[in-house]
């Protein structure tokens, strides 16, 4: 499969220990469908001192249908995304955690 978000593509399965992955704020709900969720959750969990890896062999991805949020987006959705990716990835490890107190004040806003 092409890779669809350079320069670091991540995604496929993310795998964690589930007090870990609650603490790093779970899923950002700020996001609207997919693409680009995956390398927020990933530059998140590296702010916060979670250990991330890439593991070899093959991943297998199962053909299901699409819903109206699972396409590729305008140029627009893209930027919002893009904007919401990098404001996690210029926050200390303090200021994320308040960040993510914070979504569950105001869900959706992440």
């Amino acid at each position: 499969m092409k890779e669809l978000y350079r320069p670091t593509p991540v995604g496929g399965v993310f795998m964690a220990d589930k007090k870990a992955y609650i603490e790093s704020g779970m899923e950002n709900e700020g996001f609207y469908g997919w693409g680009r969720e995956d390398a927020e959750r990933v530059n998140r969990w590296k702010i916060l001192g979670y250990i991330h890896k890439h593991t070899q062999g093959a991943l297998y991805h199962l053909t299901h249908e699409r819903g109206i949020n699972s396409q590729f987006h305008s140029q627009r959705q893209d930027d919002i995304k893009f904007s919401k990716l990098l404001q996690v990835l210029v926050m200390s490890q303090n200021e994320l955690k308040e960040e993510i107190e914070n979504w569950d004040k105001n869900p959706g806003k992440g």
